[in-house]
């Protein structure tokens, strides 16, 4: 407006952005309760699904032998790198948004560091051999044989 006068409609939906009665101190200290609360259920879930499902893998591949080719190992693998992840790095990791502190000590800070790279590097590599493995089956199906 040549006046300098703000239009009602930009007025208006600044208004509905920012609201009178909520700073931004109160917006941190709701997300300060908040995040100890649904953070843990969320892993908490994951922690649930992450064993059954990883766990189902391991046991229907290594219960049938007809199951067990180079692929289904891989995978196995794959599921056993995940199942020490939920075991060893999740329920920790929960703790820590629970917690202001550390209540495990400075070597299980250290053990649960060292798996979380450990198991991460696991994953990753396996998903780069079964690239590789399905790479050299579609690539050279007969010359791979022998190499797989």
């Amino acid at each position: 407006m040549p006046d300098g006068s703000t239009p009602p409609a930009a007025t208006s939906a600044n208004a509905s952005l920012t609201s009178p009665n909520v700073t931004d101190s109160d917006e941190i200290l709701l997300m300060e309760q908040l995040v100890p609360i649904v953070v843990p259920i969320l892993f908490g879930i994951i922690i649930v699904l992450g064993l059954i499902g990883n766990a189902l893998v391991v046991i229907v591949v290594a219960a049938n032998a007809q199951m067990r080719s180079t692929t289904n190992i891989l995978i196995i693998n794959l599921a056993v790198a995940d199942l020490l992840f939920i075991v060893f790095c999740v329920p920790f990791t929960a703790a820590d948004y629970i917690f202001t502190f550390w209540p495990f000590g400075d070597l299980w800070c250290r053990t649960v560091q060292y798996l979380i790279v450990v198991t991460a590097y696991a994953s990753v590599f396996t998903l780069v051999l079964m690239s590789l493995d399905r790479f050299l089956a579609v690539v050279h199906p007969i010359a791979s044989m022998s190499v797989r």
